[in-house]
């Protein structure tokens, strides 16, 4: 026996919790009104499997099959996608995706409802597409956009590993660490120098620069190797009594 079925996508269940990224359930809500040949609602435990495809006729396989058994009211019927085969967010970072049911007793493909239902986007999706755009991707912070955290900051709990990255602004962080990607280069470079506003500069092997600006009043505790200086690498008078503290030598 055939049956007919109207089918509504109802969207993807979201967690609240700010730790989002281990806690949302990959599932999707969907409900449908089942009726048989002759328009009138079923009633009952029915088996139903759900496949995703890539078309909308043949195509490739992309998720399933997932067999359920959701109670007929009416016709009314709801099920969740995922609750027996985990869903991943790679099904849908293709083009298209289409759900594809087959309702006992009907075998697939046969046994196939027509036509199978398109995923579409909701409506602030369009703001998320953009995360697999092929351009730039733009992160909108504030009031309206904000789904990073009450202040509009983005966290990432995990850290940020990036070949390259341009700021226009400051960045400020609790703390950083700079690692190398060879013994050859350095962890950090800049064209316009490091300006430390407050607290210490710790440096723990050592620093080497092409010069050294002010007057060094605040330089303390500076130890100087054997033979480091020598009458070659002093330019005239740049060391005078009036540029030595008393008994500072």
């Amino acid at each position: 026996m055939l049956f007919c079925a109207v089918l509504l996508l109802i969207g993807l269940f979201v967690s609240p919790s700010a730790s989002w990224a281990g806690t949302v359930p990959l599932k999707i809500n969907f409900q449908g009104k089942l009726l048989d040949n002759s328009s009138l609602p079923r009633n009952g435990t029915i088996s139903m499997e759900f496949r995703i495809f890539d078309a909308p006729a043949g195509g490739n396989l992309l998720w399933g099959p997932e067999t359920q058994t959701p109670s007929v009211n009416n016709g009314v019927f709801f099920a969740q996608l995922g609750a027996v085969s985990p869903l991943s967010a790679d099904i849908f970072a293709g083009p298209n995706a289409y759900l594809s049911v087959t309702v006992d007793p009907d075998v697939f493909p046969g046994g196939e409802m027509s036509p199978r239902q398109q995923f579409l986007m909701g409506p602030y999706s369009f703001t998320a597409s953009q995360l697999v755009s092929a351009g730039d991707i733009r992160l909108n912070a504030g009031t309206a956009y904000s789904t990073f955290t009450s202040a509009g900051n983005l966290l990432l709990p995990y850290g940020l590993q990036v070949a390259t990255i341009t700021l226009s602004g400051g960045l400020t962080a609790s703390s950083a660490t700079l690692t190398a990607a060879g013994a050859a280069q350095y962890s950090l470079q800049t064209s316009s120098g490091i300006n430390v506003m407050a607290g210490t500069l710790n440096v723990a092997e050592g620093v080497m620069a092409a010069r050294f600006s002010g007057d060094g009043s605040q330089l303390t505790n500076i130890t100087v190797g054997a033979g480091a200086v020598d009458t070659s690498k002093l330019a005239t008078d740049s060391v005078t009594s009036v540029k030595i503290m008393n008994t500072a030598v």
